[in-house]
């Protein structure tokens, strides 16, 4: 994401998470349900600009959807 501030990954994997800062994550969110949206909330200030999902799974959508 060209011009990003700030990426935010969310796995709850080391691996994975190492890798999504490989690519340019700046943090990484690996509570889930209402503590990874207070999570979310917390390290975006109040809501991300934009979002992007490639997970596809419903809990991944329902958690970046309340953050957006």
């Amino acid at each position: 994401m060209r011009g990003a501030k700030q990426i935010i990954s969310t796995s709850r994997h080391a691996d994975r998470e190492a890798l999504a800062h490989e690519f340019g994550a700046t943090d990484n969110v690996a509570e889930r349900d209402e503590e990874g949206i207070k999570k979310l909330l917390d390290v975006t200030r109040g809501g991300a600009d934009a979002v992007l999902e490639c997970v596809g799974s419903k809990l991944s959508m329902q958690l970046l959807l309340v953050a957006y």
